[in-house]
């Protein structure tokens, strides 16, 4: 639904003086004029009305609406501010709310209904102010609100303490100078008020190492989501929090609050450990403490402790290496397979600073779960380790391991590089004599290790021009794409090229006109399947590499001009350019 309003002018039309909203709200409106007729198709008067609804949800929908509004609609909203009726005065804050820093000109309003008698205005009016006042809006504009919200701090009402905090937590440095305030709001007696104060105290920035003694009680609070939302800001404090660190490890063990989080930490489910874990990490002190203590987080129960804990090893490093022995006894000696894979994991983390965990990893190759030899053999890929150290090993999983241990051997192989080259005809066997649905991923996985060996291509084309013909289609896809990387090199697999351009999987056909298109003037006899790919693929992006690949060929695809000129004027703009630049090229005009 698209915006139809008309936003020509910023006065409020006369012909709305004697508007009123059906629930007794009076005339509002002034009189200097707006031209704002209408908004997302409707009366803009009706979207006023609808403000002040009994409904929450109606009240919401005109706030959204009229927030999408923005600067034209702040005339209406001032003069909704001002008038009696509670819920057309909170649903005008909502809409400011919604526009953000654009409403900064109303930021006195929403300071003076701070102090309104109603404490449902009053919330609404310090969670506007959260949002308006906060960044981008310049630190010394917002000094009014981040007083007023400082003073709502005390407010009788333990809701309207909360939105404060909340609104100040919201702001972020811009609220930097209610540090006091907050600090004092962490002990209040309501625990969600304290929760809404220490989480605001851990985003005023620097400001945040000013708060610190604040946060160690904060740490020891009953309420398992202060104490989370402590253990952030302590965490964010970086190098500054190293006195913390005896206040946070008991932590470690604390499960509680498992929170699911955006931004930073993607959608995933945090509890207190592991946030603890994450918050070492940063403030990356007292390592003969810390260490110890995130090597014993590897047996913890929850895999994101462990995940996490392993992340913030990496931190301590080099200091960190003294650990690989105590990792490598949770490898190797762990009773549950999920502590043992953990320890592989973590051992990879290390890269090249861990290669002294090489014997360890090898003997985990021999795990019998699969899990376990598979995240060794990951890990050992990890390590930069040279031929004689990691080779052996790696061939006899790629030769007798299950299908996952064998697919994370030929990728640790792969990682290796020229040095491994010896690893060839293992690779080859695995890609020509293991068919099968289970040992697809095995086949895809050597296709890439053999193009990374950098072996000769006389060694190579004959094994990817073969696997085209694979019948997992991944297999198929990392063919073609090496073959792409070959170049020139690849003529001699034109005829599978061609063959494989009617691939019924959109990603092989893309990659193989691709392929074409790196192969130049050599892919000359493959022209009429190119054109038929440009002109009725059902993928974009291959029909682009068509169009692109023709192009390259010049002169010799007279025959692709009446398809070129069709798809000049196609719906997809890419493919009209791509078009368009292959005629020229075709007409010798570039």
């Amino acid at each position: 639904m698209g915006v139809r309003g008309v936003r020509s002018s910023f006065s409020i039309c006369a012909s709305w003086a004697g508007l009123c909203v059906a629930a007794g709200i009076v005339s509002f409106l002034p009189a200097h004029a707006h031209g704002l007729e209408s908004i997302f198709g409707q009366p803009a008067e009706q979207w006023i009305r609808q403000l002040g609804h009994e409904d929450p949800a109606q009240r919401t929908q005109a706030a959204l609406v009229l927030g999408k509004t923005g600067a034209p609609a702040l005339p209406l909203l001032q003069a909704a501010l001002s008038q009696g009726d509670v819920y057309l005065r909170r649903g005008a804050c909502e809409a400011l709310g919604q526009m953000g820093p654009v409403a900064a000109p109303l930021m006195p309003q929403l300071i003076e209904a701070l102090r309104d008698k109603d404490f449902g205005m009053r919330c609404s009016a310090a969670e506007a102010l959260g949002v308006v006042a906060g960044p981008p809006t310049e630190a010394q504009a917002v000094d009014p609100a981040v007083q007023a919200l400082a003073e709502a701090l005390g407010d009788r009402h333990s809701t309207v303490r909360q939105s404060a905090a909340a609104a100040l937590g919201r702001m972020g440095t811009n609220a930097a100078a209610a540090l006091p305030a907050l600090v004092k709001t962490a002990k209040d007696e309501r625990s969600r008020v304290r929760r809404s104060a220490v989480e605001a105290l851990g985003r005023l920035g620097p400001a945040t190492q000013d708060a610190l003694p604040a946060l160690r009680e904060a740490l020891r609070d009953p309420d398992a989501e202060v104490r989370w939302f402590a253990v952030r800001a302590v965490g964010q404090c970086g190098a500054a929090a190293a006195p913390l660190v005896p206040d946070l490890l008991p932590l470690l063990a604390d499960h509680r609050a498992d929170l699911l989080l955006g931004d930073y930490f993607k959608g995933t489910r945090w509890c207190i450990a592991r946030v603890v874990a994450h918050a070492l990490g940063a403030i990356r002190a007292q390592p003969e403490r810390c260490i110890p203590a995130l090597v014993r987080a590897l047996e913890d129960r929850d895999e994101n402790v462990r995940q996490t804990a392993a992340e913030a090893l990496v931190q301590f490093l080099p200091e960190a290496r003294k650990a690989i022995p105590d990792i490598g006894r949770i490898l190797l000696e762990a009773k549950e397979k999920d502590r043992r894979v953990s320890a592989a994991r973590a051992l990879g983390l290390f890269g090249p600073a861990g290669r002294e965990a090489a014997p360890l990893l090898l003997q985990a190759l021999r795990d019998p779960e699969t899990a376990v030899a598979q995240a060794a053999a990951s890990a050992l890929g990890r390590l930069g380790l040279t031929r004689a150290e990691a080779v052996p090993p790696l061939l006899d999983a790629l030769a007798h391991g299950t299908p996952q241990v064998r697919r994370e051997a030929a990728t640790a192989l792969g990682h290796l590089g020229a040095v491994a080259q010896q690893a060839a005809p293992a690779l080859i066997a695995l890609i020509r004599e293991q068919p099968g649905r289970a040992f697809a991923p095995a086949r895809a996985a050597a296709v890439r290790a053999l193009a990374q060996l950098e072996c000769p291509a006389a060694t190579t084309l004959p094994v990817f021009q073969a696997a085209l013909e694979d019948d997992d289609r991944e297999v198929r896809r990392v063919s073609a794409e090496q073959l792409g990387r070959c170049g020139a090199a690849a003529a001699a697999a034109l005829p599978a090229l061609r063959k494989a351009l009617s691939d019924k999987d959109d990603l092989v056909r893309r990659n193989v006109a691709e392929a074409l298109l790196n192969l130049g003037p050599a892919a000359a006899p493959a022209v009429a399947e190119l054109i038929k790919v440009l002109d009725d693929d059902r993928d974009p992006l291959a029909r682009r590499h068509a169009a692109r690949a023709l192009g390259g060929l010049g002169p010799q695809a007279q025959s692709a001009i009446p398809t070129l000129e069709k798809c000049a004027q196609d719906r997809d703009w890419t493919l009209r350019q791509e078009a368009a630049d292959a005629l020229l090229r075709l007409r010798g005009q570039r």
